[in-house]
């Protein structure tokens, strides 16, 4: 992906497949006739399916044929787009060279005034004639680049289109079309070599980037900036992510993904289209960002030097830096990419940078790109340190000290030892306290002891080789029991373990015992090496935040003075650069304190494990042999497994879950003593839930009931939200009159709709009761002000049907039909069309000004987003109970009326009005045998587009698992031919005539 700007829409070069490229609209390369038989042409068909053909036998039709150079637009079918715009390109040879010419730039310009004509906002467009139509590849390039520019420059730069992608599948035409934006845009991209130039330093204390103020300088002004990234104000923002595209995994990309908003990650799937390698840079628009693009860049974890991260990570910071350039931005913010859970050390990455921009600047001598900044969290001492050591530039004031002392420990991993009192050594191992001491284990205070024990085997049956228990009658909080290891590399391993439970778990405080190791042997002085090292080891690769001290309980003097002799002889020294016992084995690392489960997740997702689980039972079991103990652990083994189960629930409603919901969960798991994890994945959420049956299938259900709740609360603020826009209640402050907030004023215009005579309401947090009768409110101390409706869409006739009588100020009519009317006739020809032995008593036409102002919204958000000559409304048949007719007429329909939900928990329409009298699809209970007369209401309902429906829904489904937020319209109970359409939002239906028959 090469990609260019020029002050106007976003020009990307791309080799890839046009039929499965995602933008609003592509252009097919198509014959006169638009038959499209082969090449491209053919390939976009197969894609799309076959209506895209009668389609364009219909245009060719009604038209005539197409010239070269004319171009039509067409829905896109089973493609990924939402358009697809079909252009003639010229033929070479069939006529002179400068009309060739014209009628290529025709071609290409009427296919964007066609994406503008429609609003759309990317487009896909190939090197049109070049295939069979023989146009030379290179003159082709040229003409399409051209044309784009000149319809950019004729448009005086407002256009809708944003982006606009050349693609191709080849490289040779790749290149030539690459080689043509760069003439064009007057830029040039080129391999760097390995010049270097010093480029001048300085380091700035705020986020508030003053760009006046940068030097003005050939090469650009580079600067350390401690700030948090996402409060940075220039073009670019650059940020990691995974594979796996979540940002909300992170801390630097959750934190950009937090101000930014929900639409970034929309906007980074969707530009991603699939997989992407390591290496690769995607640009999205800063949404709520002070930037203008995001670099969304793919980093892998730090290898130890032994693969190629290092090389990946300086390709991504030059392809950042030669992007910007390209798209002639003028600053750009990196945080320290990497140094974070990837694991790359951080002096390595400050040197990368370091090398990467001074190359950037010695070849490219970039003539737009002024700014570059290296944003450093403000708390992030070690970084700060490293970047300043190796730009060899002082750190920010308040950072000197810490600068120093981060410095030091960079290069030197421990410090002096200490013995403040006697058998008791002290020495600082980054920023762990380690202490060694001759004591009485049972008498340590720290929060976790470490039991080093012979083995476990002692008839218990188990082979786990930490077991983590309850302190008991000890003052820790907990204990872990080690096996101690006759080998010091596995005893390190041990240690590292533990340190990684307690940072995981936030405990500050750890003690180890070594009592239990003279009975397998282990040498003393290897065993103390050991232990040590395993603290250093954790040091060096964690970024410690909790654990800060470390203590070593010894049993005897003669092992004391190992263990300080081992610590003195390390004083000043570095920890070797060898692949990490911690490294090896924190991927099988598994903790169970509190319950709490803790893995390191390979698939890149991410898993909220909710804290305060079950309380763990230990079982000891004693036999007379090996065998019969471990006859006795299976049959428990066997015996607890019967009585578990799980439970997976995924649901788009998760989504909505927040810190009450989690919080909620908590309390659940605990009183039903079940497991609880709650996991976003790349396209879904999902809950897992274990423990026993019967718990399990408790907490199963209270979950839906909370996923209700939240489907509730979200459409309770959509309608807020609605309402808002047509009404707005105010009430008198002073001299002005302020409005209130959404949801008051949808309890307001309720009340107002329902004709009550008062509602009970807050005004800053005082109770008042609004009287709807003379328009004040009055508060507890009989203070009264004035109240105002506001109809902010008044004077807006057109959106009254025009057969509709005069509602003289109601909000609510109702208006029996004449029989001899036409729209009387012609709703009883819909209705008696498949049930023509009915007999029609009366029709009512029902004139509900507020619903009908909800219904022209929610048609006109679905019709914008979905794509073009989809039909998104129709009219259908809809059977009430006889309690419900009225509260349908005044407050539209409600899927909590549904009683039999086959298809899903929605409300439930009917093609033809002889399948709606039927009692599948709606409760009637009411209506059998005691009353003779029946009704049904005949309702517009915008369908949208729609898939099958399944009894269990409660919302439609994902249409496109890239875009999690843009759900179907509707199901249906028979996608091909449907004849049942079940909606999920109420506002989605109105019931426009309500009838009466026998």
């Amino acid at each position: 992906t090469t990609l260019f700007r020029s002050d106007g829409p976003l020009v990307a070069v791309l080799r890839g497949d046009l039929c499965g490229h995602h933008v609003d609209v592509i252009v097919n390369a198509a014959n006169e006739n638009l038959q499209h038989i082969g090449g491209l042409a053919g390939a976009v068909l197969k894609a799309a399916g076959p209506m895209l053909q009668t389609t364009c036998d219909y245009i060719i039709k009604t038209q005539g044929i197409l010239k070269p150079g004319d171009a039509v637009i067409t829905d896109a079918g089973n493609l990924p787009c939402s358009s697809v715009i079909h252009t003639v390109g010229p033929r070479w040879g069939s006529n002179n060279k400068e009309t060739s010419v014209k009628s290529l730039k025709r071609a290409v310009k009427e296919s964007l005034r066609l994406a503008e004509m429609y609003n759309l906002r990317s487009i896909a467009i190939p090197a049109i004639s070049s295939g069979i139509f023989g146009f030379p590849l290179k003159l082709c390039a040229e003409i399409i680049v051209q044309s784009i520019k000149e319809f950019w420059k004729d448009s005086k730069g407002r256009l809708s289109l944003q982006k606009i992608d050349l693609l191709n599948n080849d490289r040779k035409t790749v290149e030539a079309v690459l080689d043509a934006v760069q003439r064009e845009f007057d830029v040039y991209i080129k391999t760097p070599s390995m010049g270097q130039s010093k480029t001048e330093l300085r380091v700035q204390e705020t986020g508030n980037v003053n760009q006046e103020k940068a030097l003005t300088k050939k090469d650009p002004n580079v600067q350390i900036v401690t700030s948090c990234i996402q409060n940075m104000k220039t073009d670019v923002i650059v940020t990691s992510v995974g594979p796996d595209l979540c940002l909300k995994k992170g801390a630097i990309s959750f934190a950009i993904y937090n101000k930014a908003g929900p639409m970034l990650q929309q906007l980074l799937m969707k530009e991603a289209n699939g997989n992407v390698p390591e290496g690769d840079i995607i640009i999205t628009k800063g949404c709520n960002l002070n930037c203008d693009v995001v670099f969304h860049v793919i980093v892998p974890k730090w290898d130890k030097g032994t693969g190629n991260a290092s090389e990946i990570l300086k390709h991504i910071i030059s392809s950042c830096l030669q992007n910007a350039e390209a798209l002639q931005l003028k600053s750009i913010s990196f945080p320290a990419i990497g140094t974070g859970l990837l694991g790359f050390p951080k002096s390595h990455v400050a040197n990368i940078m370091f090398e990467e921009v001074s190359k950037f600047t010695s070849v490219y001598h970039p003539k737009f790109l002024q700014d570059i900044y290296f944003v450093l969290h403000p708390n992030d001492e070690q970084t700060i340190a490293a970047f300043c050591t190796v730009f060899n530039y002082p750190a920010p004031k308040q950072m000197l000290a810490s600068a120093r002392v981060e410095k030091r420990f960079t290069e030197q991993v421990f410090g002096r030892t200490s013995l403040p009192k006697e058998y008791l050594a002290e020495m600082k191992v980054g920023e762990i306290l380690l202490q060694v001491v001759l004591g009485d284990i049972t008498k340590e205070t720290t929060d976790i002891i470490v039991n080093s024990t012979a083995s476990f085997e002692m008839k218990t049956g188990t082979n786990r080789q930490e077991i983590i228990t309850k302190g008991g009658s000890l003052l820790c909080k907990n204990t872990i029991h080690l096996i101690a290891q006759e080998e010091p590399e596995k005893t390190k391993s041990g240690v590292v373990k533990a340190l990684h439970i307690c940072e995981t778990n936030r405990i500050p405080s750890i003690t180890f015992s070594t009592i239990g190791t003279g009975q397998i042997g282990i040498n003393p002085s290897l065993f103390a090496d050991a232990m040590i090292q395993g603290v250093a080891e954790f040091a060096n690769q964690e970024q410690v935040i909790f654990l800060s001290v470390v203590r070593i309980v010894i049993s005897n003097p003669q092992t004391f003075d190992d263990f300080r002799k081992s610590m003195q002889k390390r004083e000043g020294t570095r920890l070797t650069e060898s692949e990490s016992i911690f490294t090896k084995t924190k991927n099988r690392l598994t903790s169970f304190i509190f319950g709490n489960k803790i893995k390191e997740n390979k698939r890149k997702r991410e898993l909220i494990i909710l804290a305060d689980l079950i309380e763990p039972a230990i079982i000891h079991i004693c036999g007379e042999s090996e065998q019969e103990v471990k006859n006795a652990e299976s049959w428990l083994k066997e015996l607890a497994l019967n009585q578990l189960d799980g439970q997976v629930i995924t649901n788009d409603l998760l989504y909505g879950f927040g810190k009450r919901e989690h919080e909620e969960l908590r309390c659940l798991q605990k009183q039903l003593q079940v497991k609880i994890e709650f996991e976003y994945k790349q396209s879904v959420v999902e809950i897992r839930v274990c423990g026993l049956k019967r718990n399990v299938s408790s907490a199963g259900f209270k979950i839906h009931q909370m996923m209700e709740d939240v489907r509730k609360e979200q459409e309770r603020i959509n309608d807020e939200e609605l309402i808002s826009h047509m009404v707005q209640w105010q009430f008198k402050d002073g001299n002005q009159f302020m409005p209130f907030d959404n949801a008051t004023n949808f309890k307001l215009e309720n009340a107002f709709i329902m004709k009550e005579n008062s509602v009970v309401i807050e005004i800053h947090s005082k109770t008042v009761t609004v009287d709807f009768n003379n328009n004040t409110a009055e508060d507890i101390n009989h203070k009264k002000f004035a109240v105002k409706r506001v109809l902010l869409a008044e004077g807006e006739d057109k959106n009254i049907p025009n057969h509709w009588e005069d509602m003289n100020g109601l909000q609510f009519k109702e208006v029996e039909l004449s029989r001899s009317s036409q729209e009387y006739v012609d709703v009883t020809t819909s209705f008696l069309k498949t049930s023509a032995h009915y007999t029609i008593v009366k029709i009512k036409r029902i004139q509900n000004l507020s619903l009908w102002k909800k219904y022209l919204l929610e048609k006109k958000t679905i019709s914008e987003k979905n794509a073009l000559g989809n039909k998104n409304e129709r009219i259908l048949f809809h059977k009430p109970t006889r309690q419900s007719v009225e509260m349908i007429s005044t407050r539209g329909f409600d899927r909590n009326f549904t009683e039999l939900p086959v298809y899903g928990k929605g409300s439930y329409f009917c093609t033809e009005g002889a399948s709606s009298i039927h009692d599948t699809y709606s409760s009637i209970k009411a209506n059998r045998a005691i009353h003779r007369l029946k009704y049904m209401f005949r309702a517009r309902v915008i369908t949208g587009e729609f898939c099958q429906g399944v009894n269990n829904m409660i919302v439609p489904p994902v249409k496109n698992t890239s875009y999690p937020t843009d759900l179907y319209d509707s199901v249906v109970d028979n996608p091909l031919v449907p004849s049942l359409f079940v909606i999920f939002k109420d506002i989605q239906a109105y019931p426009e005539y309500f009838i009466e028959y026998y």
